[in-house]
């Protein structure tokens, strides 16, 4: 019996095994996203299709899991292709593995990993978590929630989180700090804590990262350093301050137009003597500047001061050809000249010939041939006037008949003038003593 109930245990085990395999084989199973068509699958490790080209957009699988696009609407789905979260969310943000801020009809809600809703879609944003906390807005007021989303701290603030000093701290804010939580009213910066308490109230102009345990507030342009529990540790009196950072006690602050070095119980280890600084203790020293002379200060208090910076004249080109007269240009080289000998004038005329003139006389006409068309212009006008004379006859022609009468009318005193001259002549005779007068007659009649 003893070796019957041995064999049951060890075909048990070899089962249990034997199912085991495949199940560690899926969670060893590595898919990595591919598209084609500009759709988006999941393949293997060899290239094989595991879950089809259907997606608009997806994510790296995590847990097991991942993130999916159909018809612009957000889901998730396992290793094998099974929805695992529907699709139907406009947006999707991972808080923790177990826990989503997911996006419905414009409003956001917590939901968890069993698609629970927490809460109701009523928050316009859903934007951080640390230290089991949750930065939501709701009707245009900043509130917290708790992982469970239980309202710790209520929504009856402006803003949240740190204030960025500048542009390139924007990328920087974090809305939660040693466990404290940073909101405005009115434009007013207080503090809470993890639990909703009350650490500083809103009446500071602003309050930065804390650093070391200190953070420093900000009070009519006037700075100090206070604790995480809102007690002032360093008076508010410094023009301007730097953040303490981790690892160091030591900060810069600024003071009647001075900087110096503070500790964090706000005694003095650098005296207020430089006139400018920049940067931070975080990379172990600062950049330092009294007038002309500048340097680097570390947070232990030592000073290394860069060399003089040697001043270099620099003398314009312009000036360089008025001074140095031993020197000419010619085209574009400077030559010195030659000792004894004086300027070549030939060589100073050489730009002139450049100019070419000749050239430039050819290319003008000249008056005598722009006169020849002139004369040729002259009949051109006869020629116009002739027709316009033409045309003014042809008109006086055209309308009236007399006209065409008047040439006859005027032949009529030719033949008159003839008979008159006929007549005054005398007769003439021949040899025969004939007259010539019939033969005129004769000519006339031909």
């Amino acid at each position: 019996m003893v070796i019957f109930n041995n064999m049951k245990q060890s075909l048990f085990i070899v089962l249990l095994v034997a199912m085991a395999l495949p199940l560690s084989a899926q969670k060893d199973k590595k898919l990595s996203p591919c598209t084609y068509h500009k759709r988006w699958g999941f393949c293997d490790s060899r290239g094989d299709i595991v879950i089809p080209y259907s997606y608009q957009d997806v994510s790296l699988f995590k847990n097991g899991k991942a993130w999916v696009q159909q018809r612009e609407l957000w889901g998730r789905i396992d290793d094998e292709g099974f929805v695992d979260i529907s699709v139907e969310y406009e947006e999707y943000k991972e808080l923790k593995d177990d826990l989503f801020a997911l996006k419905k009809n414009r409003k956001w809600a917590l939901v968890n990993d069993r698609e629970e809703e927490l809460t109701l879609f009523e928050f316009d944003h859903i934007l951080a978590i640390d230290n089991g906390l949750i930065a939501a807005r709701k009707d245009q007021k900043w509130g917290v929630l708790g992982l469970d989303g239980q309202e710790i701290v209520p929504f009856i603030f402006d803003e949240v989180g740190t204030k960025p000093r500048n542009v390139s701290d924007i990328m920087k804010i974090r809305y939660f700090d040693e466990g404290m939580i940073r909101f405005t009213i009115a434009g007013k910066w207080g503090l809470r804590d993890s639990k909703g308490d009350e650490v500083l109230p809103c009446v500071y102009d602003d309050i930065g990262r804390f650093g070391n345990g200190l953070g420093a507030v900000t009070m009519d342009n006037k700075v100090g350093f206070c604790d995480p529990t809102g007690k002032m540790i360093i008076p508010i009196k410094y023009e301007a301050v730097k953040d303490f950072t981790k690892g160091t006690d030591v900060t810069m602050v600024k003071k009647d137009g001075k900087w110096g070095m503070i500790n964090t119980t706000g005694g003095v280890v650098v005296p207020f003597k430089y006139t400018s600084c920049s940067g931070d203790l975080r990379n172990g020293f600062v950049n330092i500047r009294i007038e002309e002379k500048s340097g680097k200060l570390t947070k232990d208090g030592q000073e290394t001061w860069d060399p003089p910076k040697e001043i270099k004249v620099v003398i314009p080109a312009a000036n360089k050809k008025k001074e140095d007269p031993e020197e000419e240009v010619r085209f574009g080289v400077k030559l010195p000249k030659e000792d004894g000998k004086e300027e070549e004038p030939a060589e100073e005329v050489a730009p002139k010939k450049e100019k070419t003139p000749k050239k430039q006389k050819e290319t003008k006409p000249k008056p005598t041939k722009e006169k020849a068309p002139k004369k040729e212009a002259a009949p051109k006008k006869e020629k116009e006037a002739k027709p316009a004379k033409e045309k003014d006859s042809k008109k006086e022609a055209a309308p009236k008949k007399e006209k065409e009468t008047k040439p006859a009318k005027e032949k009529a005193p030719k033949k008159e003038k003839e008979t008159k001259e006929k007549a005054s002549k005398k007769p003439e005779f021949d040899e025969d003593g004939n007259e010539l007068k019939k033969k005129e007659d004769k000519k006339t009649k031909k």
